[in-house]
């Protein structure tokens, strides 16, 4: 269960139980060729894909292993030492986080050349205790143009010029920062930063920054506490929906307005499909603010599951409900936003993946090995989805089918080709895989030594 500041401990007493329990919410733990949200996490062990699917890179000891996926050889790139975070900019320039020896920096790099193009100061840090729970920072996100890259550490949030690394704006806070969302038109970055009391009501705090130089912070108050935002497609409104409250509810936020607009019952967090049409988030039937609803009818019954999921029409704010058990699942949309993919994040709770039909409102489990989506990555037409849990599985969702794919390795880390024809599969630090999703095989190990590895490549 989330935890809330000490300060704050006894005045909570008195209140309902939260509406949280462990590892339960929105599943984080898809990887995606291209950009991940706050910058693919090279220091875990994740690979990334560049967006044009070219060359993939992965963090080999302490350096950075670089690889043509079409090709046969690795390379390790000049001048940049112990890689934790990287994001991709116009073709050919990355940017990545690296805890050099005379310091920390964000680095420009031009792949091509295999040179530094610019270093900003930064300090990687972990350990920022926030309601949300223990945060890294400095999370690093790049606007849609390429041409500007953010970066956020506890209290600040600075933008960069993408092509030489000018210092654009700087903002600083009184609060931790929780997220941090581009919008779409590259004019606005908000900032949502941890909640604070007011009495028993939490108080959350939006700042919406523009992105030039010129231009004053806009504040938002939301009666909520804070978590991770979602935001519309096309950049009109914002949901905030935690699980760290009595009564979480969901929070509609009007960012053109710069308003809080109303709570919706249920907790979080919540999810946008990409069309923006739905949104996916928790309702706990023992827990309930009747205030928060419109029509009575909308409550689900005491006597049945606890625990539900709620599909919100993003436009008029109906919902309905599905329940789910009596434990919180986690869920994920697949990219087409016509399947919530639910399973549990603990091995003590019935965590077999289910997978729940939007348009028809059914929940139906899945056939084959029991395992857990902790580790996955989803194809484009969102028919296909590849998971690690201790082994290589593939479920294929239209057919509710989960099957184990035989390996001669376990790998730890993957990843999918913007085409979906190979799967990148991390063996160890220095040993990556190229698996054809189209022939079912192996194709080759790529290593860290500049060749293919000895005895590891497939018949």
């Amino acid at each position: 269960m989330t935890s809330v500041r000490a300060a704050f401990l006894i005045s909570l007493a008195a209140l309902a139980p939260l509406a949280c329990d462990l590892g339960g919410g929105l599943n984080q733990n898809q990887q995606n060729p291209g950009n991940q949200e706050d910058g693919t996490a090279l220091g875990k062990g994740d690979i990334a894909i560049d967006p044009s699917g070219t060359y993939f890179l992965s963090r080999a000891g302490d350096r950075l292993m670089y690889a043509e996926i079409a090709g046969t050889e690795a390379k390790i790139l000049k001048a940049i030492e112990n890689p934790e975070r990287v994001l991709f900019g116009v073709p050919g320039v990355m940017f990545v986080t690296e805890d050099y020896e005379k310091g920390d920096w964000l680095v420009g790099y031009d792949v091509a050349r295999e040179e530094v193009l610019w270093r900003h100061d930064i300090e990687i840090q972990s350990g920022d205790t926030t309601n949300q729970g223990v945060l890294s920072f400095p999370k690093i996100n790049i606007s849609h143009d390429g041409s500007m890259v953010v970066v956020t550490s506890p209290r600040q949030v600075e933008v960069l010029s993408a092509a030489d690394g000018r210092l654009i704006r700087s903002e600083s806070f009184s609060r931790i920062v929780v997220d941090v969302d581009i919008l779409p038109e590259d004019d606005r970055v908000v900032v949502t930063l941890d909640h604070d009391w007011d009495g028993d009501t939490p108080d959350t705090r939006l700042s919406v920054v523009p992105m030039g130089a010129a231009g004053e912070a806009r504040s938002i108050r939301v009666p909520n506490c804070s978590d991770e935002l979602a935001v519309e497609p096309n950049g009109r409104y914002a949901f905030l929906a935690p699980t760290s409250c009595d009564k979480d509810p969901v929070s509609v936020i009007d960012l053109d307005a710069g308003r809080f607009e109303r709570n919706l019952p249920g907790f979080g967090p919540v999810a946008i499909a990409p069309d923006g049409k739905t949104m996916v988030a928790f309702l706990d039937a023992e827990n309930i603010d009747r205030d928060l609803f419109d029509d009575e009818g909308d409550i689900p019954p005491a006597d049945g599951d606890r625990y539900h999921l709620m599909l919100i029409d993003s436009g008029t704010l109906e919902f309905d409900t599905v329940a789910v058990g009596d434990t919180i699942p986690r869920y994920a949309m697949t990219r087409d936003g016509k399947i919530v993919l639910v399973d549990s994040p603990s091995w003590f709770d019935d965590g077999a993946i289910r997978v729940l039909d939007v348009d028809t409102r059914t929940l139906e489990p899945v056939s084959g090995p029991d395992v857990r989506l902790d580790h996955w990555v989803l194809s484009q037409d969102s028919t296909r989805l590849f998971l690690i849990d201790a082994g290589l599985y593939e479920l294929n969702i239209p057919e509710r089918i989960v099957a184990s794919i035989a390996l001669r390795f376990l790998p730890t880390n993957m990843n999918l080709t913007q085409d979906d024809a190979y799967l990148l599969l991390r063996e160890d630090p220095g040993t990556v895989w190229v698996y054809d999703t189209i022939g079912e095989r192996l194709v080759r190990a790529v290593g860290s030594a500049g060749k293919p590895v000895p005895g590891k490549d497939a018949p």
